[in-house]
């Protein structure tokens, strides 16, 4: 819609001063290269019409998916064929520019364990030094396990307290920081 806008206003800039100027031959020269521009902006818009016409052509016959913008071109939608109760999926290969904007901004190996993907095993704490308390914790994935002190880092959280029955970490998501607790479970709510 901006793109008709710009272009109306140039032709009305072009028009008014083609009439402002006088009638030499420079002007027909310079009307003629105007003409040229013209041209080509109207061949431009076209093609702009016909790639939204395709792509709407497209997006009916894959099932209603549909691109709005011109510059969503380089996304291609990859629909598979759905089974007999499933749900059809749609997925996008991202074939423009320096950086897939689907991509997470967070480098995953980097970030370490996710807090709801972790369990409080157990807790060794040391009333007489609370530097020396232990926490112990597994992620419910792969098992894998960790021991940590008051002020250990993992990943992007950094345990800030250790309780008897609780472990308060500090988290920093994209400059913000929040505080959550990870408690033991009850006994009977354990499973092997």
């Amino acid at each position: 819609m901006a793109r008709k806008h710009l272009i109306a206003c140039l032709l009305a800039l072009a028009a008014f001063t083609a009439a402002c100027s006088g009638g030499s031959d420079d002007d027909a020269v310079g009307d003629k290269a105007q003409d040229a521009r013209v041209a080509a902006a109207r061949a431009r818009s076209d093609s702009i019409r016909r790639a939204r016409a395709q792509l709407t052509d497209s997006s009916a016959m894959t099932g209603g998916i549909q691109i709005a913008s011109a510059s969503a071109t380089a996304l291609t939608p990859d629909v598979t064929a759905p089974a007999d109760n499933e749900v059809p999926r749609e997925t996008f290969d991202y074939s423009g520019g320096a950086r897939d904007p689907f991509a997470s901004l967070m480098n995953m190996k980097a970030v370490g364990p996710e807090l709801g993907n972790l369990q409080l095993v157990g807790i060794y704490l040391d009333l007489r030094t609370a530097e020396n308390s232990v926490a112990v914790l597994r992620e419910k994935d792969s098992g894998k396990r960790y021991k940590l002190h008051s002020g250990d880092q993992l990943g992007r959280m950094q345990v800030v307290r250790i309780g008897a029955k609780d472990v308060v970490f500090r988290i920093e998501d994209f400059g913000y920081e929040r505080q959550e607790t990870l408690s033991l479970r009850k006994q009977e709510d354990m499973t092997p």
